[in-house]
């Protein structure tokens, strides 16, 4: 087998691995409602691991926030956490995870909600809190960064020899 043939094989190999790893652990959470049935759905999990599917009427909720929360590291360094939550009548609900890797801010997703309570004349929300980009990018670095390097070190002998 040539060196562009291993090489290729590795990257393949390394794509579907990061592709699995990617599906299996980055989380998607969304939250639908709909005025006229007076419902609302908030789903989230991953494609191992589903949170069960928690079903509370629209006329519940009172807002969405995002909450900061402040947490210290093993060397005593402070660490900023946000998450997204959605007030009921009845208690909180976390939306999504703290410190999430979402590609809309938490903010950003409260303040949509939060303007869909305010106007009654939208019938419908679908907020979703879809971290599968980012955690993609993160972990690139792992799966592809000693690859590439290799790659590189094997390109640079073949045109030094």
């Amino acid at each position: 087998m040539t060196t562009r043939a291993t090489l290729a094989s590795l990257g393949l190999g390394l794509l579907v691995l990061h592709a699995a790893f990617v599906s299996a652990c980055a989380t998607v959470a969304t939250l639908t409602c709909d005025r006229v049935l007076d419902s609302c759905v908030l789903d989230s999990g991953t494609l191992l691991h589903s949170a069960p599917t928690r079903r509370f009427p629209l006329s519940t909720v009172v807002s969405a926030r995002e909450n900061e929360t402040v947490s210290k590291d093993t060397d005593g360094a402070e660490v900023h956490s946000r998450r997204l939550e959605i007030v009921t009548r009845t208690g909180v609900m976390l939306f999504n995870d703290a410190g999430s890797l979402a590609w809309e801010p938490s903010l950003m997703t409260a303040d949509r909600i939060n303007a869909f309570l305010a106007h009654a004349d939208q019938p419908t929300l679908v907020a979703t809190q879809d971290n599968r980009l980012k955690f993609m990018l993160a972990t690139g670095v792992v799966f592809w960064g000693m690859p590439v390097s290799m790659a590189l070190l094997v390109l640079i002998r073949r045109l030094q020899g």
